[in-house]
């Protein structure tokens, strides 16, 4: 059973595969307290939503699932949970939880 340390690692690589293509630093520098959206975010929202379907494809392959990340639990959350790495990966162990 993965965990939210494994879940933060696949969004970390995830994010530093990003930052390399577009040679941006920031992503680079990726770690579990990163901000992913918003004010202080790394991502635009395309970036964020591209972000989010990698993340779906890599734990639906690796856990043999068929989770969907961005539902209408996650969009009618007072706090999103793509806020940052950790909130990110919190959701997603949630998730696993849930469908196991």
């Amino acid at each position: 059973m993965k965990t939210k340390d494994d879940f933060e690692k696949i969004i970390i690589g995830l994010l530093i595969e990003l930052g390399e293509d577009e040679d941006n630093e920031e992503l680079l520098k990726a770690n579990k307290d990163t901000t992913l959206y918003g004010r202080h975010g790394v991502l635009s929202s395309i970036e964020l939503v591209s972000l989010i379907n990698d993340v779906e494809d890599t734990v639906n392959t690796q856990l043999d699932l068929q989770l969907i990340l961005a539902n209408e639990k996650a969009m009618s959350r007072k706090v999103s949970p793509f806020r940052s790495v950790k909130a990110f990966a919190n959701y997603v162990e949630d998730l696993v939880k849930e469908e196991s």
